[in-house]
């Protein structure tokens, strides 16, 4: 009987880390479909009014990749 508990918890965990991975891959597509693109006549534009990014403090942005990429 022991066995079966065993192998009912290692089941269990494995579909769990199966779920995980599949809703952090879901989630990554969907930030890619929200995420509009730009051409390049449209990143010059922008960064003809805006300027360079690297003109900007940064510690006036908030990277969140580690947040997209680990939240579960």
């Amino acid at each position: 009987m022991p066995d079966i508990l065993k192998e009912k918890t290692l089941i269990k965990e494995m579909f769990r880390d199966v779920l995980l991975e599949i809703i952090r891959e879901e989630r990554i597509k969907f930030y890619d479909t929200i995420i509009p693109t730009v051409s390049d006549e449209e990143m010059k534009d922008i960064e003809k009014r805006y300027g360079s990014s690297s003109k900007y403090k940064k510690e006036d942005f908030v990277d969140m990749t580690d947040w997209v990429m680990n939240e579960s």
